[in-house]
């Protein structure tokens, strides 16, 4: 918002030392104008940081259904290494099977290094 304040600023500073109506219409609609973007912009900002909150906390809910593994292959379906709000993730998990040397994480797993694991199971 600062920018917009700055230009708010000059452009009193740049008000024409004589107050003739026409000489002063362009600096303070112009001004009226940046005051309106401002408000705007800060309305945008707060309907942002009240969004932004409940966005993550519905994308942290999770139905994961029919994980199926087979043939020495591999299922991650989940969260994983979630650093904040762990506390808050919501999952209903059902029908999760593997065979013939295959695995899956499914669920909430933290310090998982993915990356080692791919290269161990490469061995």
């Amino acid at each position: 918002m600062s920018r917009i304040d700055d230009q708010i600023r000059d452009l009193v500073l740049s008000r024409p030392a004589d107050n003739s109506s026409t000489s002063q219409d362009l600096p303070d609609n112009a001004i009226r104008q940046l005051q309106l973007y401002k408000a705007a912009a800060e309305h945008f900002y707060r309907l942002c940081s009240e969004s932004i909150p409940k966005t993550v906390t519905e994308v942290k809910q999770q139905r994961i259904r029919n994980v199926k593994t087979s043939a020495g292959s591999v299922a991650h379906v989940g969260i994983f290494n979630e650093r904040e709000g762990a506390e808050k993730i919501n999952q209903d998990i059902s029908d999760v099977m593997t065979d013939n040397k295959s695995f899956a994480i499914t669920g909430t797993a933290n310090g998982i290094d993915l990356n080692q694991m791919f290269t161990n199971m490469r061995r």
